[in-house]
């Protein structure tokens, strides 16, 4: 944190957020919500991969819409109000309200606070949805921050909400827990969960067969062991060591290998809800 001064901050458990959740003027068979990770701008290389692998894995013949937390209008310009997935340590507070039970970590009281609004956003934005396209069927992705952001949403969704999310996917979750959803071969995450520690319920059951974690060999974040994060420092755009596990299965590699299946499944999944609905 280097000569930046740690403040006492008591940060609210659900911060007001002014949020653009609009009401759709039309309503696409598919909403795909993806939340970038800390420190990332909108449009990050995370988002643009989960949108691309999902389009793909969906197909033309289904109408779509995608949007990103923090830019709910999709003109690239951050909402005032909304997801601003700060660094962790861009903002360092004592967080007087941290609650373990939502994996929040006390002197990173900055990441807690925008991790909240973006919990918030992505609630508000799918009760909106509710009212005005009770049809629509949803996807919801996140990386780093992103995930943890989504999970903690998962549980405020009312029934009837929750009920048409098809599917979840969550990369380099720091909140990962292990669980049926883990996809962590050959990751090693010696105490069951990530660097901000054990969540209670990492996801409601309901959603335990519609979730999937990915979690990297080489990530110091959802392994929960900060060591391998030196990897990151690694000059991997040299051809030499390209191609070696340790620059490919960091914090910042999901594109390379996780987000294709991630969003394959969610494909399949809602394919399959729709032709269940189709044949009610």
């Amino acid at each position: 944190m280097g000569a930046t001064t740690l403040v006492a901050a008591a940060c609210t458990p659900w911060p007001r957020a002014s949020t653009v959740v609009a009401d759709a003027t039309s309503c696409a068979t598919v909403l795909h919500v993806a939340a970038r990770g800390s420190s990332a701008p909108l449009g990050s290389k995370e988002v643009r991969a989960m949108w691309t692998d999902f389009r793909a894995a969906l197909g033309p013949d289904v109408t779509l819409e995608q949007l990103e937390l923090g830019d709910l209008d999709g003109d690239g310009r951050q909402d005032a109000g909304g997801f601003t997935a700060i660094d962790a340590f861009s903002a360092p507070a004592v967080d007087l309200a941290a609650r373990p039970d939502e994996t929040d970590v006390a002197f990173i009281g900055g990441y807690n606070q925008s991790r909240r609004i973006g919990t918030l956003e992505l609630v508000q934005l799918l009760a909106s949805r509710a009212r005005t396209c009770p049809d629509q069927r949803i996807v919801l992705s996140g990386f780093s921050m992103g995930a943890h952001a989504t999970g903690l949403a998962l549980k405020r969704l009312p029934a009837a909400v929750a009920a048409r999310v098809d599917s979840v996917e969550f990369f380099g979750d720091p909140s990962f827990m292990l669980g049926p959803w883990a996809r962590v071969d050959p990751a090693v995450v010696t105490a069951g969960h990530g660097f901000l520690g054990e969540r209670p319920e990492y996801v409601p059951p309901a959603f335990a067969a519609r979730t999937e974690s990915w979690c990297g060999e080489w990530d110091g974040l959802c392994t929960g062991n900060l060591v391998l994060s030196v990897a990151q420092a690694l000059p991997c755009s040299d051809p030499a060591i390209s191609g070696q596990p340790y620059c490919r299965f960091r914090h910042v590699d999901y594109e390379k290998w996780a987000t294709a299946p991630g969003m394959a499944t969610s494909g399949r999944l809602v394919r399959a809800a729709l032709a269940a609905t189709a044949g009610r």
